[in-house]
């Protein structure tokens, strides 16, 4: 206790001393002002860079003297501009950090001048200058680096500016914020920084296949009607932001790229990408739906999601009479091999019977292949040809006509069946599409490519490595967009793309029972937004432009304007066809019977020349003598 009494006893004589020496009131700062100005805009910790030593001293007695438990300026730092190390001395846990710069010496001005040049005048750090001469101030701060974001103050004269400027190129503009005097300070808050007087913000947009003319490129850009189905991503973020343009008064100056820009093997994004144009520092921002990946933290800073990223594969179910076995299907291999084994034993069986020592009556061909056609004939529903008054044969026949017509009753049945009834919906997950036998192809998007090999989503991956990929990168399975829906069209292909894009073109090409035949597995479902470059002095603006245009309904009207919904289905899915692959097996018997019809014909035919030819050579020649013809009996 006595040892706290003695250093309060030391602080009270060496502030007494200071003051009855005039110290405060030649070199003195307003340590009452500075902390009602700290108070004000929140800060906890401050540095402080007075001209002398002396001012420092009496700086930190003075708060020692006054101190306020009501303050919030809680740690003041005196900081020895000699010896600065901005990466430590501006390093705090306390945000937004304070600095109060007493710019009435050069020394000190050395210390605004590195801020500066460091950019370091940003919303992170609330500074206070001091000056006696108000033009002398304004003139030198002309120079400096303060942005659209600075947090800078000026104290002058009884009077306490705020200062920021919209462009590097622009004049200061300045506010004035409160008065202060010894005894008293009187501040009020800032003018809100809504108006940026129609000045020009550099942005990047992708627009990966939609081409726009020069002379009326925005109108191409905003018009819903012209070319919907590209690049959604890029023209519904430029729509939100349009309304962003006239809440602030200022307009884009848009440079158009086709990539957004991934990481390479250098640490830099690809040349010419969007983010390569924030990494440096060519555009303020990015007006594409960007996926959040951690590499692109590094160059900007994403606003807030603005919308969802979708993808999925749109197919037709194939249709069980749209398959090379559709024929086979109503029934099971064991009942095929029963069916034509009760064909095979039948023929033998008639075989048998007519070879015996008894004729029929009438008599017919004997032979196997015939009773085999004979049975045929009957399993077929084409009746019994034969004539036979024998017994055996007549009950045989019966049997097997019974027979047929119950095997073919139940065989047509089923085939009706599958062309009346819906085909099953089996295809609900990645594995079954790719074993089943459609093929798998992606909307040709360069973003579709990064994601395959991204690690984006295992579904993906695995869909891509089994279905998509090619052997080499040029022969991966990519196809325009309209080529590959008009395979879906057809139901041979299933292809991957982002929903709004393939659902404006289906909505305009596709008739209603192909609308109700489409299905879809979802593969991607994501959250994206645009992009503002790291340290941009418009950040905060855009934060709050882009939460305005989101809470008052504008952007949920420009999603409803641009993404295309699933087209309503009207009426019934389209009946299913019998297809050439489900009479491919019956064209091909046909084929191959006519081939071998034909090669045993002209078989059959040189067979025939050569015996006759055969014949010729064999047959004895008659010679022509005088006594055959009666020459010799002339007289």
């Amino acid at each position: 206790m006595k040892f706290i009494f003695s250093f309060d006893f030391i602080l009270i004589f060496t502030y007494l001393f200071l003051k009855f020496n005039h110290f405060g009131n030649c070199h003195g700062i307003p340590v009452e002002t500075i902390k009602s100005f700290f108070s004000f805009k929140n800060v906890g910790a401050a540095n402080i860079f007075p001209c002398t030593n002396r001012d420092g001293v009496d700086f930190l007695l003075q708060m020692s003297i006054r101190s306020d438990k009501n303050s919030l300026l809680t740690g003041v730092k005196l900081a020895q501009y000699q010896k600065l190390d901005f990466y430590n001395i501006f390093k705090s846990e306390k945000h937004p950090l304070g600095t109060f710069i007493d710019l009435r010496c050069e020394s000190t001005k050395y210390v605004f001048n590195k801020a500066s040049m460091e950019l370091m005048i940003n919303m992170s750090h609330v500074f206070l200058l001091y000056s006696q001469n108000y033009d002398e101030i304004m003139d030198y701060l002309q120079n400096t680096s303060i942005a659209f974001d600075s947090d800078v103050s000026v104290m002058t004269r009884g009077r306490i500016y705020d200062l920021y400027r919209i462009q590097n190129d622009m004049a200061l503009i300045v506010n004035e914020i409160g008065s202060w005097a010894r005894s008293s300070t009187t501040l009020r808050t800032p003018p809100i920084r809504d108006n940026l007087q129609g000045s020009f913000i550099k942005a990047s947009m992708v627009l990966t296949r939609l081409e726009v003319n020069g002379t009326c490129a925005e109108q191409q850009l905003l018009d819903n009607t012209f070319k919907p189905q590209l690049d959604v991503l890029s023209r519904n973020i430029y729509a939100n932001n349009k309304h962003i343009e006239s809440i602030y008064n200022f307009s884009y100056l848009i440079n158009i790229t086709n990539d957004w820009g991934y990481l390479q093997k250098d640490g830099h994004f690809g040349k010419g990408s969007m983010f390569d144009a924030l990494e440096e520092k060519t555009v303020e921002v990015g007006l594409t739906l960007s996926r959040f990946f951690k590499e692109r933290y590094i160059v900007s800073f994403f606003l807030p999601a603005s919308s969802k990223y979708r993808t999925c594969f749109i197919f037709k179910h194939p249709s069980t009479l749209a398959s090379y076995s559709a024929f086979a299907m109503p029934f099971t291999l064991p009942s095929w091999m029963c069916t034509f084994a009760t064909i095979m034993l039948s023929g033998l069986c008639l075989r048998m019977i007519r070879n015996f020592n008894i004729k029929d009556k009438p008599p017919n061909e004997k032979s196997f292949s015939a009773s085999v056609l004979v049975v045929l004939g009957i399993f077929c529903q084409q009746g019994f040809y034969p004539d036979s008054f024998r017994a055996p044969v007549r009950i045989l026949c019966v049997i097997m006509e019974v027979t047929s017509v119950m095997v073919y009753s139940y065989y047509g049945a089923e085939v009706v069946g599958f062309l009346l009834s819906p085909s099953p919906k089996f295809l609900n997950t990645v594995d079954k599409l790719i074993e089943s036998p459609l093929k798998m192809y992606s909307e040709n998007i360069s973003y579709h490519r990064s994601y395959f090999t991204g690690n984006v989503s295992e579904k993906i991956t695995r869909a891509y490595e089994k279905a998509i990929k090619g052997p080499t990168i040029e022969q991966d399975k990519f196809i325009n967009l309209e080529k590959g829906l008009e395979e879906v069209r057809k139901g041979t292909m299933a292809l991957y793309g982002q929903d709004t894009n393939m659902y404006t073109v289906i909505g305009k090409t596709f008739s209603n029972p192909e609308k109700c035949s489409l299905f879809e597995i979802e593969m991607i479902r994501l959250l994206g937004s645009p992009v503002i470059r790291k340290k941009s002095p418009f950040k905060e603006l855009m934060f709050r432009g882009t939460m305005r245009v989101l809470e008052s309904g504008l952007q949920y009207r420009e999603t409803r304007k641009w993404y295309a919904q699933r087209p309503e289905c009207i009426g019934q899915q389209e009946s299913n066809a019998v297809t050439l692959e489900a009479t491919l097996l019956a064209q091909v018997l046909y084929a191959s019977g006519l081939i071998i019809a034909i090669v045993l014909f002209f078989m059959e035919k040189q067979h025939y020349f050569l015996n006759k030819n055969k014949a010729k050579l064999k047959r004895p020649r008659i010679m022509v003598t005088p006594s055959v013809v009666g020459i010799g009996n002339i007289h």
